[in-house]
């Protein structure tokens, strides 16, 4: 149910910025490096997750941006029982940035946020989940494919944490991820 809230959330920005001829809509595949250690024993040290993620300009080169991006996997638990483990995450993020233009075709976007960290773990038939808000930042860099669309490359950091019955979590880690989007 979260999810359907936050997907109205997100298509109510788009529509509202659409007449303004001032955002760009993309979505990206990205490939996350959890720096939790534990995470990584029992899930690998990366996953491949989708992110839609809108950016609207606001005066000069400031812009305001929002996206969510959801993975799912699946591993062992860590020790001798080697039980069947499944982790969820939604990825909330708000934030701003500066468009820095290196010419007619190409820029580079840094970028400064939240992100609230949705998370569900179930292993050895027991469920958590939370939510916690973390930081995050990076850089797009864009090229312009024509007047409406684009293609990008990106690199992030987010930082989350969170303890589940004395267990530090770390929710971060890495990500890149190559784009596309549409400017309207």
């Amino acid at each position: 149910m979260r999810e359907k809230k936050i997907i109205m959330v997100i298509m109510f920005f788009v529509l509202s910025t659409i007449s303004y001829g001032k955002g760009f809509l993309g979505i990206n595949g990205n490939l996350f490096f959890p720096s939790d250690k534990d995470y990584k024993e029992v899930y690998g040290n990366s996953m491949i997750y989708p992110e839609l993620e809108i950016i609207y300009s606001v005066k000069n080169n400031i812009f305001l941006f929002g996206g969510y991006g959801y993975f799912s996997k699946t591993g062992k638990t860590i020790g001798d029982l080697k039980e069947d483990a499944k982790s969820s995450r939604g990825i909330l993020s708000f934030g701003a940035g500066y468009d820095i233009e290196l010419n007619e075709k190409t820029d580079i976007l840094v970028k400064f946020g939240i992100a609230r960290i949705g998370y569900k773990e179930e292993a050895m038939e027991v469920k958590k989940e939370g939510n916690k808000i973390g930081f995050l930042m990076g850089a797009e860099f864009m090229y312009k494919i024509g007047e409406r669309f684009f293609t990008k490359l990106t690199v992030g950091y987010m930082n989350g944490k969170d303890k589940i019955d004395e267990v530090n979590l770390n929710l971060g880690g890495f990500k890149t991820g190559i784009g596309i989007g549409l400017r309207f």
